[in-house]
């Protein structure tokens, strides 16, 4: 109907409504295609916001050896893994300190630790222990604990890990626990 040329309808009306339904027509499809890229990058924007601002957690360890002196203190060695150098590990008690940091924008909460052995399809935990209470880490907050039983740590164990209130497990570097591994079969604790 809007079709019709101005000769059949008698005037000109027709011609200046078909001239404005196409222009409304196409500002409505310039506006409607615009928004549609707006809100596609708003909901981008907002996904990568969301999975930006999670936390994350960083391991580090080290190792700690313990002598007592003669009137019963402790002396206390720490040593880092990285540069640890063959023959100047102490004798005495040793104690594996976990560093664990909120490196993330979001506050975790750490509930507790284990370490496991994959077997085929099935991990299996070797050894595991709570925090108590749990801890909770804001921003760029670190807290430590120290395991005393290496037997967690064996051959064949492939992971040591803290596990967050949201059930992700944050695990110690390969490399770090390998050298740990390494140190463990060398110095034979």
């Amino acid at each position: 109907m809007l079709l019709r040329s101005s000769t059949q309808t008698g005037g000109g009306i027709y011609r200046y409504h078909l001239r404005m339904f196409v222009y409304k027509d196409t500002i409505t499809l310039w506006i409607a295609g615009h928004a549609a890229i707006v809100s596609t990058a708003s909901v981008a924007w907002s996904a990568y916001g969301l999975s930006r601002d999670q936390s994350t957690i960083t391991l580090k360890a080290v190792i700690e050896g313990v002598k007592r002196d003669s009137l019963g203190g402790e002396i206390v060695s720490t040593y880092n893994l990285s540069n640890l150098v063959m023959g100047n590990f102490p004798d005495g008690e040793r104690r594996l300190i976990v560093g664990v940091t909120n490196t993330g924008r979001r506050p975790a909460t750490l509930t507790s630790w284990q370490s496991t052995e994959s077997i085929g399809n099935v991990r299996v935990v070797r050894a595991q222990g709570n925090f108590t209470p749990a801890h909770r880490l804001e921003e760029s907050e670190s807290f430590t604990f120290s395991i005393t039983d290496f037997d967690c740590l064996r051959r064949g164990v492939d992971s040591l890990c803290v596990t967050d209130s949201h059930g992700r497990d944050w695990p110690l570097p390969k490399d770090v626990l390998q050298r740990l591994q390494g140190l463990m079969r060398d110095y034979k604790f």
